[in-house]
Order: C-alpha cells, then sequence, then structure tokens
C-alpha cells in the first residue's frame, strides 16, 4: 500500500474509490469500508425491506433441496463436504484447484467453463471474494434466469439492495461486535478463524417479497 501509514488521515470518498480499484489491496480495503458503513446503517434502521438475521448460515437460507443442480464458485470447505454427502449433483468453480482436496477434483470445474455450468445450475453460491476482484458482475450475467442465487463470504456483508436488484436471493457476510479485540487478534497473527468465535457474528440477508418489488 503506497498510502500505508496515512490511511486515518483519509476521507470516506477516497476508501469508497479504493473499492473500484484493480489493486487488489486496494479494492478489499474499499470494500471493508463499504461494509463497516452498511453496519452502521443497519444499526440506525436500515433494511426494511428485506430480511435480517444474525448468527444464521446463509446455505441454509438458500433451501437447496434434490435434485437440484448447485455451483460453487470458490472453495467453500464447509459446503463442500455438506454437498458430499447431499445427493445434488454440484461444481466447483476455482481459480487455484490446489485449495481443493485429491478426492473433490472429480467436482472441479476450470473457470473458462464457467459459463456453461452456471447456466447449468438450480443454485449459485459465489464467494464474496468475486466483489474484490471485479468478477461478480460477470458471474451474475451468468447464471439462468430462474436460479437461485447466494453470494456469501465475510466479503459479502455490505448494504445488498444492488445485488437484490440484480436477482440475487441470499447475501451472506459477518459484522464485527468487538473492533478492538478484533485489531488484537489480527496483531497476533489470528485468523478469520480466530475471529468468528470472538468477535464476529455471521449475518443473512434475504430478498423478500418486498425487496424484489423495489
Amino acid at each position: 500500500m503506497p498510502d500505508a501509514g496515512k490511511l486515518t488521515k483519509k476521507g470516506i470518498d477516497a476508501f469508497l474509490a479504493y473499492a473500484m480499484s484493480s489493486n487488489p489491496i486496494k479494492s478489499a480495503i474499499g470494500v471493508a469500508v463499504l461494509n463497516a458503513l452498511s453496519h452502521y446503517l443497519f444499526e440506525n434502521g436500515l433494511g426494511k425491506h428485506y430480511d435480517i438475521y444474525y448468527g444464521g448460515d446463509g446455505l441454509d437460507s438458500m433451501e437447496i433441496s434434490l435434485p437440484e443442480t448447485v455451483c460453487l464458485v470458490g472453495a467453500f470447505a464447509p459446503y463442500i463436504r455438506r454437498f458430499k454427502t447431499s445427493g445434488n449433483q454440484f461444481f466447483i468453480i476455482e481459480k487455484t484447484p490446489e485449495a481443493l482436496r485429491p478426492e473433490e477434483m472429480k467436482y472441479y470445474r476450470l473457470p473458462s467453463e464457467a459459463p456453461h455450468v452456471l447456466s447449468e445450475s438450480d443454485a449459485v453460491i459465489i464467494t464474496g471474494a468475486a466483489i474484490v476482484n471485479h468478477t461478480i458482475d460477470e458471474l451474475l450475467n451468468q447464471t439462468k434466469p430462474d436460479s437461485r442465487i447466494g453470494i456469501i463470504g465475510p466479503t459479502a456483508s455490505m448494504v445488498p439492495d444492488v445485488f437484490f436488484k440484480e436477482d440475487v436471493d441470499v447475501m451472506a457476510g459477518v459484522r464485527i461486535t468487538d473492533p478492538d479485540l478484533m485489531l488484537r487478534i489480527l496483531a497476533e497473527g489470528g485468523s478469520g478463524y480466530h475471529l468468528s468465535d470472538a468477535c464476529a457474528q455471521r449475518v443473512v440477508y434475504v430478498n423478500n417479497d418486498e425487496g424484489k418489488n423495489q
């Protein structure tokens, strides 16, 4: 970061511009600020036209059933384990195949196959990281019109209105409940797993009928 050490002196507009940067670190910082602002708004009454659940799992809110075909865009390890035993046909699109176990490679599809796989899937779960790397629009455009779509992961923690207007059904991220503890955990080398139990809470936004008519 060229401005390391000076970020706290920047205004909100600068960080929102970072969210559109091609530099992945700048983009991640910009999206993180957008997420933080979003939760400030939620705490002050925003979100009346969709349902918000705290502590739940976004996958559960998608209500996937047999014999629906599922596409995971991103190596969601907990979800991979669930679908391996669910009976659903499912596929995994991942830029880094090394993230998968050898026995999971039979579900793997190359990113170049995404248009075909997405167009044939009844339910699509996209990693929130697609917002940071700016592939989210392309992925949403490749899904079939009647598929259910979820954007899930810590990155997907912002006001969901713009995504719901693009027919996303569920967004699920996290909210930080103790910022000081979070910073201490990160300073001591902690990861997302450490944050989950100590100072973070899952949050799920569900696009209800009222929101779809906005």
